[in-house]
C-alpha cells in the first residue's frame, strides 16, 4: 500500500508477472483529506491497459465512487469529508503503465 497526501502524482505498472510468476493485477493507495471537499484523482493509462479506478470509504470495505476504461484517461471527483480514504487501481485488461495524480 502506498500512503499519500492530495496533490501528489505517482506512476506504477501493472499487469506484469512478478519471478514468483503472480501477476501484479491492483494498487493501492491512502488519501488523507484534511477538511470537506471535492477530491479528483486523474488516471491517464498507456499502452493497452484497461483499468478500474475506485474510492473507498475510511473501512476500506464500501466503494464510494467507480469508474473504468482502457488506454484513456480517467477522472474520478468526489465530494469527501475528512478523513482517510483508500483509491484502489485494479488492472482488468492487457498490461501498462499509469500515472495517478490527486487533488
Amino acid at each position: 500500500m502506498v500512503k499519500g497526501e492530495t496533490g501528489q502524482t505517482t506512476t506504477e505498472l501493472l499487469g506484469f508477472v512478478d519471478a514468483e510468476r503472480k501477476t501484479d493485477v491492483y494498487d493501492w493507495y491512502i488519501i488523507n483529506v484534511d477538511k470537506e471537499r471535492e477530491v479528483n484523482i486523474n488516471l491517464a493509462a498507456l499502452q493497452d491497459l484497461g483499468v478500474r479506478l475506485y474510492i473507498y470509504a475510511e473501512d476500506a470495505s464500501k466503494i464510494i465512487a467507480s469508474t473504468s476504461g482502457k488506454n484513456k484517461k480517467l477522472t474520478l471527483n468526489k465530494k469527501l469529508t475528512q478523513g482517510t480514504y483508500y483509491v484502489k487501481v485494479e488492472r482488468y485488461s492487457y498490461n501498462g503503465s499509469y500515472t495517478l495524480t490527486s487533488k
